[in-house]
């Protein structure tokens, strides 16, 4: 059994779409124009401390024509920060009611904490060298804000607002990475992972003001991190 922990840092990209679905001003139910999803990828840091343990499978072959070593099976848990940050100009689907333009309105999507845990399977090679796969459930914090200024409440006497709304989503992972001994107990390697956490529906606001109801989609996540680990107990591993 091989028990380990470490850090993580790099970067994450995202891959979002926003849609409105519905809005209400003075409780009417109002049209949506033809502009009404908007994309809202980014890109950020992304950092976390990790830990995990690995057990030998002793009863699977080995490839010593290659330098292969013994299989592992372990588990992998991560907690972090990431900082995607993304807007887009106006609030999707108001066209129709902001003839003089979108002014200070936006829709805005953030991710903070994130954290996952799973399953990973890999093997040695080479000298010490190590490959893995791994997946397993992942969780991140959304951040949603959407801000009715001088546009859409602005232009309809409506009193101006921001509305916010956060959630913790759950979702899933698959990834891979690569390890290679820096000392005996330290390694330093790569990692490669993404995550799907599916969609989002927020409704926020007012309905006898301002209400908005808004989809947020595509909700994936792709990260590429340098790992450095430290082995802190070992029995029957190289």
């Amino acid at each position: 059994m091989r028990y380990w922990g470490g850090f993580g840092a790099g970067f994450s990209a995202s891959n979002y779409r926003v849609t409105t679905l519905e809005q209400r001003t003075f409780n009417v139910l109002d049209l949506l124009s033809s502009d009404k999803s908007r994309d809202l990828g980014s890109t950020g840091f992304r950092g976390d401390v990790s830990l995990g343990f690995d057990y030998v499978l002793d009863n699977l072959p080995n490839y010593p024509n290659w330098g292969g070593g013994p299989w592992t099976l372990g588990l992998q848990g991560t907690f972090g920060y990431t900082d995607n940050d993304r807007r887009t100009i106006g609030i999707p689907g108001s066209a129709l009611f902001t003839p003089g333009g979108s002014g200070t309105d936006f829709v805005r999507l953030q991710t903070t904490w994130e954290g996952s845990i799973g399953p990973r399977l890999g093997t040695f090679f080479g000298t010490n060298n190590f490959v893995y796969v791994n997946d397993g459930l992942a969780f991140e914090e959304f951040k949603a804000t959407i801000n009715c200024g001088t546009g859409l409440c602005g232009q309809n006497a409506i009193p101006m607002t921001m509305l916010t709304e956060s959630k913790l989503r759950t979702g899933t992972y698959y990834g891979g990475g690569f390890m290679m001994p820096l000392t005996r107990d330290w390694r330093i390697g790569f990692e490669l992972r993404e995550t799907e956490f599916g969609k989002w529906d927020v409704t926020k606001g007012n309905p006898a003001l301002y209400q908005g109801k808004f989809e947020f989609d595509r909700l994936h996540d792709f990260s590429a991190m340098a790992r450095l680990n430290y082995n802190f107990a070992m029995s029957n591993a190289r």
